[in-house]
């Protein structure tokens, strides 16, 4: 495990890259490169009827993954201004709207002789809240209020996929059928509503926009009953039956990554959200060595929660969004760059995904970090 750190350069910072990968200085070009470089990756995986695979064969989608894909095209877009990536992401919106199921919800699919459902959706909550994140997300780069209209009936329906799985406490299971309300999950699904809010009320689309407010209201206010009060630390779910499930943050997933996306997606703010973060980062300084090990108690083949083991970092810059989100830009940019350094080194190689390039060109296009990268 190499040691984390920063090295003044002059006005520059340098970026600790993996054994083999030089260290890269950080200035707005060096950002922007990266960007796009990310955003290329994601175009490559592109199918010729505009869907955004998440696999290199091409023949796999996993719509939470393209969601963090299509978010990360319209930033590139916003800053790159190469329409390649506006129009891939609207596309990949338009095809989500005209394959979702009549209750908004949306399956995985998979591609044999034509794209076809494949298996059980992961979590319909987390699914339906990413879309709705992405609509407001490409909308916001791109200004396009037509193409917007047009998704009107599927943010609607998006919504709705989330209220599917409400349980009277006004937290969610994560798709119909399964007992578990997941931290994760629900920091997703609140992003959904409030992008969903925010969308209708651009379409002037008054009952739509306090619906999503009411559900964002609703669900802030239960998920106090995410936080153990032992640890002060969100669940790694909630059962059904009122049982938590606890995830120690010496664990890097479920432990530590549920506290980076609750910040991330705002459910924790303030000073609550810092100390999460100052936790997660003291646990798992490695968060952002994919080379690196750490402790996983949810992880193929071998690792659960009875026996929980050491396995590779692999990729998490959604820890990079929260560090955003509580205003350390410094850390965000560098550890979003450490991993696309090591990604890009190793080939982009599974586990890998679109939707870290997704995360990482929110990170690196965030216009606090631009502006840091210009004052360092």
């Amino acid at each position: 495990m190499r040691i984390r750190g920063l090295v003044a350069a002059l006005v520059l910072v340098a970026v600790v890259g993996p054994a083999g990968v030089p260290a890269q200085a950080v200035s707005p070009a060096t950002l922007l490169d990266a960007i796009r470089s990310e955003a290329d990756y994601i175009i490559a995986l592109r199918t010729g009827d505009g869907i955004l695979t998440t696999v290199t064969s091409r023949n796999k989608v996993i719509p939470y993954q393209a969601n963090f894909a299509a978010m990360g095209l319209a930033r590139a877009y916003l800053l790159l201004r190469d329409s390649r990536y506006s129009t891939a992401a609207w596309r990949w919106l338009e095809w989500y709207r005209d394959n979702m199921y009549a209750d908004g919800t949306m399956p995985d699919w998979i591609y044999t002789s034509s794209w076809i459902p494949s298996g059980v959706p992961d979590s319909t909550d987390a699914y339906a809240g990413t879309y709705l994140s992405a609509i407001l997300e490409t909308f916001t780069a791109t200004g396009d209020l037509m193409r917007l209209r047009g998704l009107q009936t599927a943010v609607a329906m998006a919504v709705g996929a989330i209220e599917l799985t409400a349980d009277t406490d006004g937290l969610h299971f994560a798709r119909p059928g399964w007992p578990f309300k997941y931290s994760m999950d629900e920091a997703e699904a609140y992003a959904g509503f409030r992008a969903a809010q925010e969308i209708a009320r651009v379409l002037n689309d008054s009952s739509l926009e306090q619906r999503a407010k009411t559900n964002a209201d609703r669900l802030l206010s239960a998920s106090v009953k995410l936080i153990d009060p032992s640890t002060g630390l969100y669940l790694w779910a909630l059962h059904q039956d009122g049982t938590r499930v606890p995830a120690p943050i010496e664990w890097l997933y479920p432990g530590a990554s549920a506290q980076a996306w609750a910040v991330a997606d705002r459910l924790a703010t303030g000073t609550n959200a810092m100390n999460l973060m100052a936790r997660a980062e003291a646990a798992q300084p490695y968060w952002d060595r994919p080379t690196a090990t750490a402790q996983y108690a949810d992880a193929q083949p071998i690792c659960n929660f009875a026996t929980p083991c050491y396995a590779p970092v692999n990729y998490w810059p959604r820890f990079a969004l929260a560090y955003l989100a509580i205003g350390n830009t410094k850390r965000a940019m560098t550890g979003a760059l450490n991993i696309h350094n090591t990604a890009k080194f190793l080939g982009r190689a599974f586990p890998y995904t679109p939707a870290d390039a997704g995360q990482i060109i929110l990170t690196l296009g965030d216009p606090e970090v631009l502006a840091t990268a210009i004052l360092l």
